[in-house]
């Protein structure tokens, strides 16, 4: 029985080590397709949200820092008016946009990170 229990023990590393690939695995901090079209839509995460338009327009909903204004990016970097944050960054994750608002850098946890929210055509 204990080598059934140091069996389990051993894969513990092994499981947090997949988990956290599986998490990372894809992740693109500076990805090069980073174009106002691509980047604008409504990303969420739990009750926090960031509605970015084409027009250049911004709402946010509980994003500390941010309220409504206007937006701009440099690559994937971003810039918002009337806003505290600093160095917020559009990223990839398995080829899917999302926000990383309080960017930390790669090395560190990021964070709340926003997904962007699928658009469904109403006529489908």
């Amino acid at each position: 029985m204990s080598g059934w229990i140091a069996g389990g023990i051993a894969l513990i590393p092994i499981a947090i080590t997949t988990r956290w690939l599986m998490i990372h695995a894809g992740t693109e901090y500076n990805p090069v397709d980073a174009t106002r079209e691509r980047i604008a839509g409504h990303y969420a995460e739990g009750d926090a949200s960031l509605t970015l338009q084409a027009d250049g327009t911004y709402t946010s909903h509980n994003l500390n820092g941010l309220t409504a204004g206007t937006w701009s990016h440099f690559d994937w970097n971003l810039n918002f008016s009337k806003s505290t944050l600093q160095q917020a960054r559009w990223i990839t994750i398995c080829g899917k946009p999302a926000i990383l608002p309080y960017y930390a850098g790669p090395d560190a946890s990021p964070g709340l990170v926003l997904q962007k929210q699928i658009e469904y055509d109403s006529d489908d």
